[in-house]
C-alpha cells in the first residue's frame, strides 16, 4: 500500500522576513543576524532571511545586504529572499538567483 505522505519534509523558516517586517518597532541588523544565526544553531535547512525591497516601502529591510552580508553560513543551509524587483535582484554582490 502507498503512504499519500512524502517521505520526507524540508522546513524553512521565514521569520526574518515576513516576520520582522511588519515590526513596528525597528529590528537592529545584529538582532536580524543573530536571529539566523539561532535558526540555523537550530537546524533548520532552509531560511527566508531578507527582503529586497524599497526602504520606504518596508523600512526594516532596509539592511537586508548588510544582514546577508553578516550572517556567517552553515554548510547545508539553503538562504532565500524575496525580491519585488528582479532586476535589482542581479546588482547585489555574493548573491545568486535560482
Amino acid at each position: 500500500m502507498t503512504s499519500p505522505w512524502p517521505k520526507q519534509v524540508v522546513l524553512c523558516d521565514v521569520s526574518p522576513r515576513d516576520g520582522l517586517q511588519n515590526e513596528c518597532k525597528l529590528v537592529t541588523t545584529p538582532q536580524k543576524i543573530a536571529l539566523v544565526q539561532g535558526l540555523m544553531n537550530a537546524g533548520l535547512p532552509r531560511i527566508e532571511v531578507t527582503s529586497f525591497v524599497s526602504p520606504k516601502a518596508i523600512p526594516q529591510m532596509a539592511d537586508a545586504h548588510d544582514v546577508m552580508q553578516g550572517v556567517t553560513r552553515k554548510p547545508g543551509v539553503d538562504f532565500g529572499g524575496a525580491c519585488a524587483q528582479p532586476k535589482r535582484r542581479r546588482t547585489r554582490p555574493g548573491l545568486r538567483t535560482r
